[in-house]
């Protein structure tokens, strides 16, 4: 894996928010020789936002890579959870995807 990131922090008195975001090349090589190698480019971001009386965490991630094969795998994946200011707690995992072809 070779990537690059940039990462953003703000604290004040009234709560902090912090994101970063990385992106780059991939490559998965098994252990057997005969088998399928994958390579391609990935991007994740995150975010985490705190006031006094909340805080949300979000996070994306997105990877698209070819095999050796011409076959192709793609990943998407987004998740959230926050805290409100009673302390419940909700998460939730959208639009989970993996494809391949």
């Amino acid at each position: 894996m070779t990537y690059d990131d940039i990462f953003h922090g703000t604290i004040n008195k009234t709560g902090s928010w912090f994101t970063g975001t990385l992106h780059g090349t991939i490559q998965f090589v098994p252990d057997n020789p005969a088998a399928v190698t994958y390579s391609g480019h990935f991007a994740a971001w995150f975010g985490d936002e705190n006031n006094l009386r909340n805080d949300v965490e979000h996070s994306t991630f997105n990877a698209r890579l070819t095999g050796t094969d011409g076959t192709t795998v793609g990943v998407h994946d987004n998740a959230q959870a926050t805290i409100n200011a009673n302390g419940v707690i909700t998460v939730s995992f959208d639009h989970m995807t993996l494809s391949c072809s």
